[in-house]
């Protein structure tokens, strides 16, 4: 394993495109994106992100999980709340407070996503949700508020980050989505169980790492409150997982049939590709992704 950006160029070439590095020293953000958040992203993205995908989507794409996502989802300073509100005036065009860095790289990559033209409601909604349950979290950790394992595990509906990369996608490609098909029961469905199942599988897969940082973890928060061993709650959350499995395979079968509407389809399509994308690239981090053994 590395450690820094440049152990990731090293040892993975192939999965940091030449605009993405340009794009990262023009900003001087090596330091931001170590290793654990640049190689995480690239290789998520690399198995979930459509094959048909063209290059320059790929790198937004990149850019998207790496500083939109991953850089403060492990953001461990005390000006957290700073940070995710010069996110959010970036979402709204809004001068930032502190023009750090990250904050200048990420409002370029906002740029070049409003230079596709599309209608951006949607994605800028879910991140603004993201922020503030990152925000949410990080209160949690520093005991500054207390949670459960009912709100944490809502919580999780967004930080996982299945939603915001399913945004990221419909936005990229155009997938035009009315707001009768996106309240249809079965895309609901589709996404809050597929959702669910990644959640559940980040949990047991970092277990050990949340405990030995803090973070609150719903392995944990089931110990406590149901008063069971971290073994008897991790065979729990193993058993929910496979039944959101089940439920989010049968939805996104039905969603990707030819009588749906290209919007919805699409959308059962994404978020298969999504779901088969979990195993491999957990597999392939061993290093943040290590799954519980008690």
């Amino acid at each position: 394993m590395g450690e820094t950006y440049e152990d990731v160029l090293r040892l993975h070439p192939d999965r940091i495109p030449t605009a993405f590095d340009h794009w990262v020293r023009r900003f001087g953000i090596e330091k931001d994106l170590r290793y654990s958040v640049c190689y995480t992203a690239a290789t998520w993205s690399k198995y979930a992100s459509p094959a048909q995908a063209p290059e320059e989507h790929r790198v937004l794409a990149l850019m998207e999980l790496s500083l939109g996502c991953l850089y403060p989802d492990d953001y461990p300073y005390v000006d957290f709340e700073d940070l995710f509100d010069d996110y959010c005036r970036n979402f709204d065009g809004v001068e930032p407070h502190n023009p750090r860095p990250v904050i200048r790289a990420h409002a370029a990559y906002l740029g070049l996503l409003r230079a596709l033209n599309r209608p951006m409601e949607h994605f800028v909604d879910i991140r603004k949700k993201l922020m503030a349950e990152y925000a949410y979290r990080n209160r949690v950790s520093r005991g500054e508020i207390t949670t459960s394992f009912e709100k944490y595990k809502e919580s999780r509906y967004t930080t996982s980050y299945q939603v915001a990369w399913f945004e990221f996608w419909i936005m990229v490609e155009n997938v035009r989505l009315t707001e009768a098909e996106r309240k249809a029961d079965l895309l609901v469905t589709a996404l809050r169980s597929s959702t669910a199942f990644n959640f559940m599988a980040d949990e047991l897969h970092s277990y050990d790492r949340d405990m030995a940082n803090g973070i609150p973890n719903l392995v944990a928060l089931y110990c406590e409150e149901q008063r069971v061993t971290p073994s008897q709650a991790a065979e729990v959350l193993a058993e929910q997982m496979d039944g959101y499995r089940r439920a989010a395979d049968d939805a996104t079968a039905r969603l990707d049939a030819p009588d749906m509407s290209p919007g919805l389809r699409r959308s059962g399509q994404l978020l298969q590709l999504f779901m088969a994308a979990a195993t491999p690239s957990r597999s392939e981090n061993p290093e943040r992704y290590a799954y519980f053994t008690g």
